[in-house]
Parts: C-alpha cells; sequence; structure tokens
C-alpha cells in the first residue's frame, strides 16, 4: 500500500504555477523571437506577434497573489507589468518591422531581467518528470480513444 501522498501547501501550488507559466512564456518568446517580426512583416498579422505572449497571469485571482509574500508579489506584478506592455505595444503599434525589432529586443531585455528576479524568489517551478510526460502521451484520451462518438450517420 502506499503511504498518502502529502499535499502541497497553497502558496507553494501558486508559486508553482507562477513560475511555469513564466517560464514557459520566456521559453516560447526565446524560441520564437527570431521569426515573430519578419512573419508579422510578411501578413501583417499581429498573431505572430501575440499567441507567443499567452500566459496564466491575468487569470491569477487576488486571493492567490495574496498568498506571495509582498516580495513575490512585486517580483511578479513587475513580470506581468512588462509583459502587459510588451502586448500593448505589440497590439496597437504602427511601426514598421525594422523599428519594431528595436523595441521588441528591448522590451525582451526588461522582460528576461524580470523573469530572472521572479525565478530567484518564487522559483523555476516543477514540471512532470519524464516518466509522466510519457504516461500522459500513451494515455487513452490522448489517442482519441476516450472520445464519444456520435451515433447515426
Amino acid at each position: 500500500m502506499k503511504p498518502p501522498r502529502r499535499r502541497t501547501p497553497e502558496p507553494d501550488r501558486v508559486r508553482n504555477l507562477i513560475a511555469l507559466d513564466a517560464a514557459g512564456l520566456v521559453r516560447r518568446l526565446a524560441a520564437c523571437r527570431g521569426e515573430m517580426i519578419a512573419l508579422f512583416s510578411r501578413h501583417r498579422d499581429r498573431d505572430a506577434l501575440l499567441t507567443p505572449l499567452r500566459s496564466l497571469g491575468p487569470t491569477a485571482a487576488f486571493h492567490d497573489l495574496m498568498l506571495l509574500e509582498p516580495v513575490e508579489q512585486s517580483a511578479v506584478a513587475a513580470f506581468y507589468e512588462e509583459l502587459e506592455s510588451l502586448r500593448w505595444y505589440f497590439r496597437y503599434t504602427a511601426d514598421m518591422p525594422s523599428t519594431a525589432q528595436g523595441v521588441f529586443e528591448a522590451h525582451w531585455g526588461r522582460l528576461s531581467a524580470a523573469h530572472e528576479v521572479l525565478a530567484a524568489l518564487v522559483g523555476r517551478g516543477r514540471p512532470l518528470a519524464p516518466a509522466s510526460r510519457k504516461r500522459l502521451r500513451r494515455s487513452p484520451a490522448r489517442r482519441g480513444l476516450g472520445k464519444r462518438r456520435r451515433a447515426g450517420p
């Protein structure tokens, strides 16, 4: 018989979610940043700029953030404020792509610095272990076997 699973305290779960969200966002931006402006320039579609900026941050409830220490709250606020500033710029800019690239690089530097402070205070997050990720990939729902089939033609 397995011992009962110890529940992680609520503040630690909030810290982990924030850390995972911020790390995922920074990782996506690092991977896409070379192509974002080029795609925007080519297609004149802001989705290439805004899609990599998706995050759970705006959905965090005040109650959840209240569980953090004040210095952690400040780091979280600084990171998401910088992110929101970049979103605002990408959503409404009329700049030409070369200017947008320069502005983006400046935002990227500030966002990266804010993420380093956030990670130092809140942590880097605990992603799933590799074995757990394998189980998720093989689950029936992932293979489409867990879906209900419609009756009839």
